[in-house]
């Protein structure tokens, strides 16, 4: 009994468990949030916040690809600031003669 009461199970475990080896597991918990879902608001509302939540979903994904160009644009843009330094530094013949070091 003592040796279930210190029983832990981390979340990857419990969804390999509940997902991919036991799927039915959480099959009464799921029917009754759908009939509380049904019962409570209406199927029409859920699937209102549902295509909500999708597009809201989009939208950050949209933001985070822009971000993520406009970083990039400026790390490329940084680097070739630091090129062009290096090469008025150094000069240009030496920067394009030099060993690869």
């Amino acid at each position: 009994i003592e040796e279930i009461r210190t029983l832990t199970i981390d979340y990857a475990t419990l969804r390999k468990l509940c997902v991919h080896d036991y799927p039915t597991i959480l099959e009464p918990a799921i029917r009754f949030q759908n009939t509380l879902r049904r019962r409570l608001i209406g199927e029409k509302w859920w699937q209102k916040k549902q295509i909500q939540l999708e597009r809201k979903y989009e939208r950050e994904q949209k933001m985070d690809d822009l971000r993520e160009k406009a970083r990039a644009k400026e790390e490329k843009r940084l680097l070739k600031e630091r090129k062009d330094e290096i090469r008025s530094e150094i000069g240009w013949i030496s920067y394009y003669f030099r060993r690869n070091e």
